[in-house]
């Protein structure tokens, strides 16, 4: 009896908790999200790529940095040509997103 009622609890911990790692998309909530958005485009012309990503688990651990200047570090770009957001999410309880820097 214990047992159920410890295992009912999870689950109503786990849904109860569900939407607390869903990312805002451009796109709206799904029950799985894997989209890319475009954020900004200049004429600079991309010659290199820089990548940084941040992950959430169940709204109770969110590591990562998601910011361009990381991006940019992590690419050597001084000028930036554009700047995209890449969103993976399932469920709202797993997520990760990454922002892609490309420029010179």
């Amino acid at each position: 009896m214990k047992k159920n009622l410890l295992l009912g609890g999870l689950l109503l911990a786990t849904v109860g908790l569900g939407g607390c790692a869903a990312v805002p998309s451009s796109l709206g909530f799904a029950l799985v999200n894997a989209s890319n958005e475009p954020i900004a485009v200049t004429d600079v012309i991309p010659r290199k790529v820089g990548q940084a990503c941040g992950f959430n688990l169940l709204g109770i651990v969110a590591l990562g940095d998601i910011s361009t200047e990381a991006a940019k570090r992590d690419g050597g770009i001084y000028r930036v040509a554009t700047v995209d957001k890449e969103v993976f999410s399932v469920l709202g309880m797993v997520s990760r997103v990454c922002t892609t820097v490309t420029g010179e």
